[in-house]
């Protein structure tokens, strides 16, 4: 394993970031999330090996429960090879973390020392004290990334953004990660959702009103025109009548009668 690892590192210096990534929620369980990216020109370079040094490096790592996927992304112009594996559990199943909730707020501790992340095992590659200092001066990178079920109120090392933590592990001299966040309410995200749906209705409701009352005036008017041309037509009609009743009547008078 050693040996695999220490030439991975030669072939990708410069060109390889391990992350770790854990997603806790508010009932106590979490997401782990491991994810490797490698240049793509490396990853797909046949002379340098990586596809298999990669393979033969994973296939000696207990993954069991992983859901593992790949895929080619762009970062700031660059291809990359990136490697997920994503596992659902408890914090039972692993010793080196502990979820506790205390007055509202949650507590995440992950005890690196006794860590059984393999991305963390680099203090075994036979590199000497100070293995970390060599690492990155070859450019490799080595991340730990934490999201809490709520804002961070607080962390003893990384950079805190909302409610992900991100640590540099090659940067920090570190045996804990500690982290203490809220617990994201989802009654204000429901109360949210319900007034929008509430909104939309009122506003769909004010729509079919106003659409309902435009068709009513529309076949008011259109009656009206009709009442009209029916009253015109009726007094033409009584108009014709007597005109005709006037003609007969003068050509009654015209008829000559032998008395």
């Amino acid at each position: 394993m050693t040996i695999l690892i220490l030439v991975l590192l030669v072939i990708l210096s410069g060109c390889m970031q391990m992350t770790s990534n854990y997603r806790i929620f508010s009932d106590g369980s979490y997401q782990s999330e491991i994810e490797i990216l490698i240049a793509s020109d490396i990853y797909e370079d046949p002379s340098t090996n990586a596809k298999t040094y990669l393979d033969d490096l994973l296939s000696g790592v207990d993954l069991d429960g992983y859901t593992k996927s790949e895929e080619t992304i762009e970062i700031d112009g660059d291809d990359y090879y990136r490697l997920t594996m994503v596992k659902s559990r408890t914090d039972e199943e692993d010793p080196s973390l502990s979820i506790e909730f205390i007055d509202g707020e949650v507590l995440f501790t992950h005890d690196l020392s006794t860590s059984d992340d393999f991305l963390l095992e680099l203090d075994a590659l036979g590199l000497g004290s100070n293995y970390k200092e060599i690492l990155a001066m070859q450019g490799f990178v080595i991340l730990e990334r934490i999201q809490m079920p709520g804002e961070i109120i607080s962390a003893n090392v990384g950079t805190i953004s909302g409610d992900i933590l991100t640590v540099d592990l090659m940067a920090n001299d570190i045996t804990k990660i500690i982290v203490r966040s809220d617990i994201a309410s989802n009654l204000s995200s429901l109360v949210v959702i319900l007034v929008i749906v509430i909104a939309l209705l009122v506003t769909l409701i004010a729509i079919y009103i106003n659409l309902n009352q435009k068709r009513k005036k529309h076949i008011a008017k259109d009656d009206a025109s009709n009442i009209d041309t029916v009253l015109e037509e009726l007094k033409e009609d009584d108009k014709n009548d007597i005109l005709d009743t006037l003609a007969l009547e003068e050509k009654e008078d015209e008829r000559d009668f032998p008395y």
